[in-house]
């Protein structure tokens, strides 16, 4: 199942109509999310529209949506917050912190690889 497709089930159990429902499921890329949104939208004389996304992923995102000649509103989801209270557990080497410097890595370079193509 494509993440189109969960989340328009998502939308579904939330009680969102059918109706309003535009599923864009080729894209492999943000890029290419933002260019087939942008068609979808022309082709359905829709103006606007919310962009969701994680927070980790709205910088970039929002920049390829606005570079299709589009304005999105963002709606970030998934914030990761610390509670501030750190102990030495903190400073050490976990699965969780790995993950997490990778999905940040992940971003940065995400978006400097947008900038240098022109995407953003």
């Amino acid at each position: 199942m494509t993440e189109a497709e969960a989340g328009r089930l998502f939308l579904l159990d939330l009680g969102v109509p059918e109706g309003a429902i535009l599923v864009e499921d080729e894209a492999l890329t943000t890029r290419g999310n933002a260019v087939f949104v942008a068609e979808l939208l022309e082709q359905q004389s829709i103006e606007g529209l919310l962009l969701v996304t994680s927070a980790l992923h709205m910088r970039r995102s929002v920049a390829a949506f606005r570079a299709v000649g589009l304005d999105p509103v963002p709606v970030a989801t998934d914030f990761e917050v610390s509670s501030g209270d750190l102990g030495l557990r903190d400073f050490l080497p976990s699965a969780a912190a790995l993950a997490g410097s990778t999905r940040a890595v992940h971003e940065w370079v995400g978006y400097w690889v947008y900038w240098w193509r022109g995407w953003v």
